[in-house]
């Protein structure tokens, strides 16, 4: 069953740096500034914040850790098999299982397993005008990652540089068509959450269905 805490809490998280996407659009420019700020933003509201770790050894050499180990349960630059995710939280019920490189006791490398997950989280900062395509590939991926993961949801969350906001105004208008790829669901463990041409934050709830491309 999926952690409704850590739903509630991503949810909350996305919306604060959304509504301040709205108001102030130019204070993050990069998508690193708003990985970071949901990354702060989920951190404050997650209960509990941590969770128990193990370290399982990526090589042949094995370090000597403490018998009690504790991590954040949000992290940046994960992978899931073979694929990288920009945010990831993990379950409450630990210990987590995390992998640590030959080279250093405190080198933790990027895979994560998919048990030990509770929600997963892409960001684009991006304007929509051309990069929508981006956006329907990003929703598949998070489709994908959680389809056969009853207890992890997937967030997608958009910062459109297409939109005119802060007094802005533009020939160029946003495009929604990537939208279309998530077809609404109130079971579904995928989120989309942007802004809307109004500059209204919006959200839709469901799973993906057609081609990537």
């Amino acid at each position: 069953m999926p952690d409704a805490l850590a739903r509630e809490a991503v949810r909350a998280a996305i919306r604060s740096v959304l509504v301040d996407f709205t108001e102030r659009p130019f204070f993050d420019v990069r998508e690193g500034d708003v990985q970071a700020r949901l990354l702060h933003e989920i951190r404050c509201r997650l209960t509990p914040p941590d969770v128990a770790l193990l370290l399982r050894p990526h090589g042949d050499r094995r370090h000597a850790h403490p018998n009690s180990l504790r991590t954040s349960r949000v992290h940046q630059e994960a992978k899931l098999g073979e694929d990288q995710v920009d945010l990831v939280v993990l379950a409450s019920t630990g210990p987590v299982e995390l992998v640590v490189h030959d080279n250093g006791p405190l080198d933790v490398i990027a895979p994560v397993r998919q048990q030990d997950l509770a929600a997963v989280i892409e960001v684009k900062a991006a304007p929509s005008k051309n990069m929508w395509k981006e956006f329907r590939k990003d929703l598949h991926k998070l489709n994908e990652m959680v389809r056969s993961s009853p207890d992890c949801d997937a967030f997608f969350v958009v910062f459109d540089k297409s939109l005119s906001l802060g007094g802005t105004r533009s020939p160029v208008w946003p495009r929604f068509d990537w939208l279309d790829a998530l077809v609404e669901d109130p079971t579904g463990h995928v989120e989309a959450h942007y802004v809307d041409a109004s500059g209204h934050v919006r959200n839709r709830i469901g799973w993906v269905q057609g081609s990537a491309l």
